[in-house]
């Protein structure tokens, strides 16, 4: 079975469907440990916006 991985699908659509919401602006997003380590999420959710072409910060956040 593969490892969880977060930001996972639900998060990565709630990411897409506020990029492409037009009355929302994405400042950034903060990243904490739960299914994988605080690393991880960021990094994650780094490529999330790489895929999505889409320059954001990304704040990584508490590691427990």
């Amino acid at each position: 079975m593969d490892e969880p991985r977060d930001p996972g699908i639900d998060d990565a659509m709630a990411i897409f469907t506020a990029l492409a919401h037009p009355q929302i602006e994405l400042l950034g997003i903060t990243t904490t440990f739960g299914n994988v380590s605080v690393e991880q999420a960021t990094r994650n959710a780094l490529t999330l916006l790489d895929h999505a072409g889409v320059e954001s910060d990304v704040a990584q956040g508490v590691a427990k």
